[in-house]
């Protein structure tokens, strides 16, 4: 990063658009969403694609990584908020009931609660 030189070039094969990034808390993998309804998370030292979350029906604005690194989150255009198991590429749990596109989402530093914003 002190050089400013490009290290690595991420090139998914079907988000056309990329909404938002998030590296993990040991900074080991990234995590990226965007209009293809997935999340995408690679491993940054291989530059491989680790995991495909998918199980969003519309657009996925934002991301977050659990303060474990074991969990994300993700912001839906459809009102939800999914939490996702890393290791098992599943959703752990749906937060539904928002009228309008969910467009932030974080969890607290003990990764207890998700604070969610939408529009």
């Amino acid at each position: 990063m002190a050089s400013g030189a490009l290290l690595e070039t991420l090139v998914p094969d079907q988000i056309f658009q990329i909404n938002d990034v998030d590296w993990s808390p040991d900074g080991a993998s990234l995590a990226a969403v965007g209009q293809d309804l997935s999340v995408r998370v690679w491993d940054v030292a291989s530059g491989r694609l680790q995991s495909s979350l998918v199980g969003n029906t519309s657009a996925v604005f934002a991301a977050d990584w659990s303060p474990d690194g074991s969990r994300l989150v993700s912001a839906g255009n459809d009102g939800t908020a999914r939490v996702w198991a890393i290791d098992r590429a599943v959703p752990l749990m749906t937060l539904a009931g928002h009228d309008t596109p969910v467009t932030a989402v974080a969890f607290s530093p003990d990764g207890g609660r998700i604070p969610v914003h939408w529009t």
